[in-house]
């Protein structure tokens, strides 16, 4: 592993482990509306190092931090929530077995829910400020505009690209077509324009940069 690698993984440990004590902690804060009693605090701090533990060791064993997170998609937020389910269920199993001090069992569903909803958007930041800033930041760059030819699954994989990946540089305008029952309809938010025939006048018409034959 390289020292880029080591560094992000670290990074994302150092990350999960605020984000999970927190989420324990706002847990606690929805369960009682914001007045924690005493006796609960001290379970906290008592019992936060074993979710902390845990959730982490779940999510080095399922490879969460092996992951691409600038294309992350669903089904990295269900490893995600594999990963969280998997954690409160041997927390609350460590807990019971070991005679710790407990949590309102309430607090272990609040505290599954706010795992995941922090954690996973943790993950997808980066790919949010990628499509946001990195493509407000190449605006002055006018993108070319790209036709595509062929509306099935090569032509989704294609547009996906385009749209995910900011230093193409293209943008998709629309999808070509021969099958009637395509016609006028979207794919990936890109309309299908027209077949085949009609693309030296949708190139006028569009003003087309280049033509991507995806079939």
């Amino acid at each position: 592993m390289s020292y880029l690698n080591r560094f992000r993984t670290l990074a994302l440990i150092l990350i999960d482990i605020v984000l999970i004590n927190a989420a324990v902690y706002v847990s606690l804060l929805l369960r009682f509306d914001g007045t924690i009693p005493l006796q609960y605090i001290d379970a906290y701090f008592k019992l936060v190092p074993a979710f902390t533990i845990i959730t982490i060791t779940c999510l080095i064993a399922l490879k969460q931090y092996n992951r691409i997170w600038e294309y992350a998609s669903i089904n990295e937020m269900l490893a995600i929530l594999s990963s969280i389910s998997l954690s409160i269920v041997l927390v609350m199993l460590v807990i019971y077995a070991l005679q710790l001090p407990h949590l309102p069992h309430s607090i272990y569903l609040l505290s599954w829910i706010l795992m995941f909803l922090f954690i996973s958007s943790s993950r997808i930041s980066w790919r949010v400020f990628r499509d946001l800033v990195l493509k407000n930041s190449n605006g002055h760059q006018k993108a070319r505009r790209v036709l595509i030819v062929g509306a099935g699954d090569a032509g989704a994989i294609v547009a996906r690209e385009m749209m995910n990946n900011v230093h193409l540089n293209l943008k998709a305008v629309g999808f070509v077509d021969d099958d009637p029952s395509k016609r006028k309809k979207l794919l990936s938010g890109i309309p299908v324009v027209g077949t085949r025939r009609q693309i030296p006048n949708l190139v006028e018409i569009l003003e087309i940069d280049e033509i991507i034959i995806a079939m």
